[in-house]
């Protein structure tokens, strides 16, 4: 008899969804120079680009502990060097996705937003 070697997918509580929404919401700590991409797409829409913050609804994150992904709104200042230098505050929207390690932390593996409207064109 062969045997079953799949590991059984944990779903998602609430308190799952509270530590993952803390986490996303957390990354805007010491963005710069971060490993997720989405981050260096943000740094190249101004001269100086800061994160206001990160808002992650619970109700949009789904999946297991093994993986799981969400939706989030960054909202973010944009301020623009030079002779008419100015400042801009937009929100854009993004995706994120993770998994819970052995210790309960939520890690996030990947992190997209949406910057095409707004991406300086050279």
């Amino acid at each position: 008899m062969p045997i079953d070697t799949a590991v059984a997918l944990v779903p998602l509580e609430n308190e799952d969804r509270a530590i993952i929404r803390d986490t996303v919401e957390n990354l805007k700590l010491g963005w710069k120079g971060s490993e997720l991409s989405a981050f260096r797409k943000l740094e190249a829409l101004s001269d100086d680009t800061t994160i206001d913050a990160m808002k992650v609804p619970t109700r949009f994150i789904d999946g297991t502990k093994e993986k799981f992904q969400g939706l989030a709104n960054i909202y973010v200042a944009l301020k623009f060097k030079g002779p008419k230098g100015f400042e801009d505050s937009t929100g854009f929207a993004g995706k994120f996705s993770g998994h819970f390690n052995d210790q309960n932390e939520a890690i996030i593996d990947a992190l997209e937003i949406d910057t095409k409207l707004f991406e300086r064109q050279g």
